[in-house]
């Protein structure tokens, strides 16, 4: 419903203005706060992260706060670049937040390895529709323990012609190959 005030439309529906927005349509947009990764539903996790948009590292993967320099308002708050820097590392999620919001990162296709930096993570839109400086960021990862040296490890994942992974794959397999 509408009514007019001095000639200027109004919705008696709740006005969005002062809301967070999503801003990265990579990201999953959570209203609410969250500081773990057990709160943004990765439980029994390794968690890195930094405060007040700080940098921060482990001894696995490192996280770089920094102006926002990517193609989503760029010059607006802050963004987050992620490095693996162990081995067998696996990131599963990363949150980014910066205002009554957080961004959830859990595609692998947007994670390292899969995209190297520079990631130009963000946090949602605040109220005013602008990107804020990041308040705090938390990366979960968890390790694998990588082959042998000289092994070839490989995962296959059959697709069926409609789009669905198929469940029941072959137990085994065998390769012919020559090592040079």
């Amino acid at each position: 419903m509408l009514a007019s005030l001095a000639g200027v439309a109004r919705s008696s529906q709740p006005d969005p203005l002062g809301a967070p927005l999503p801003s990265d349509p990579r990201a999953t947009f959570v209203q609410g706060n969250v500081t773990t990764c057990a709160a943004a539903g990765f439980a029994a996790s390794t968690q890195a992260g930094g405060h007040g948009g700080s940098s921060a590292a482990d001894a696995n993967v490192a996280g770089t706060v920094s102006p926002n320099a990517g193609t989503i308002s760029p010059g607006q708050g802050q963004e987050l670049n992620v490095t693996i820097t162990g081995t067998g590392v696996v990131i599963d999620a990363l949150v980014v937040k910066g205002g009554p919001a957080y961004n959830l990162y859990s595609d692998p296709a947007v994670l390292p390895p899969a995209l190297p930096p520079t990631q130009h993570y963000i946090s949602p839109r605040n109220g005013g529709g602008n990107i804020p400086a990041i308040s705090h960021w938390f990366v979960r990862y968890h390790t694998t323990t990588p082959p042998p040296a000289g092994s070839l490890t490989v995962e296959k994942v059959v697709i069926s012609p409609d789009g669905v992974p198929v469940t029941s794959l072959p137990t085994s397999f065998t390769a012919v190959g020559e090592l040079q």
